[in-house]
């Protein structure tokens, strides 16, 4: 059903035109224009039809959220594994950065998980990603140190970085590695934790 003519039940919006625009292309209209509130003083006084429509938006969100589909670590690890070694990442670096990316989707950051696959695949072929790139110690001390990484895999730079530092905190109680030409080391929260872990 499409509603004509101006909507007299959002308040906030005196006048605002909908001609032509079903109930829910109106709803969203003006939630654009209130910056994500629908103009109702409170639930008592939403129409039915827009009950109606909340309740079916959500139930469709849940039903789609619900049919994603599921993959188990192994299956993403060897996915990855396959797809780094047909672009010629040396082994150990691909299980570097697929463990990172794999454990990103495990924690729930997705965001920071095996999204990131065919970019990576992408930034190799446009050379912004150097796989077996020497990492560079440029400057050192007892307690510190800067890593030059050659533009090779962020979370192989990451990795050695915070191993370098544990190391280093080992031995003087405290310190800071740097690291530059680096791209993306993806989840920080995993390095925190490997730190931690040693301790």
């Amino acid at each position: 059903m499409l509603l004509t003519g101006r909507l007299p039940l959002f308040p906030r919006l005196p006048g605002a035109e909908i001609i032509g625009l079903s109930k829910g292309q109106q709803l969203h209209r003006v939630v654009e224009r209130v910056g994500g509130s629908a103009g109702f003083a409170d639930r008592n006084t939403e129409p039915p039809w827009f009950v109606k429509w909340r309740r079916q938006s959500k139930s469709h969100k849940l039903k789609k959220r619900c049919a994603l589909p599921t993959f188990s670590a192994e299956a993403l690890t060897q996915v990855c594994l396959k797809v780094f070694r047909a672009a010629g990442v040396p082994d150990a670096e691909s299980e570097v950065v697929t463990r990172s990316m794999v454990d990103a989707n495990l924690t729930g950051h997705h965001s920071h998980g095996v999204i990131h696959l065919p970019k990576y695949i992408q930034e190799i072929e446009a050379a912004l990603i150097e796989p077996g790139a020497k990492i560079e110690c440029k400057r050192e001390s007892p307690s510190m140190a800067v890593l030059n990484g050659n533009w090779g895999f962020g979370a192989v730079i990451a990795t050695h970085a915070v191993e370098l530092a544990v190391q280093k905190a080992k031995d003087k109680d405290v310190s800071s590695v740097a690291a530059f030409r680096c791209n993306e080391v993806g989840r920080l929260a995993g390095y925190a934790l490997t730190a931690a872990e040693q301790g």
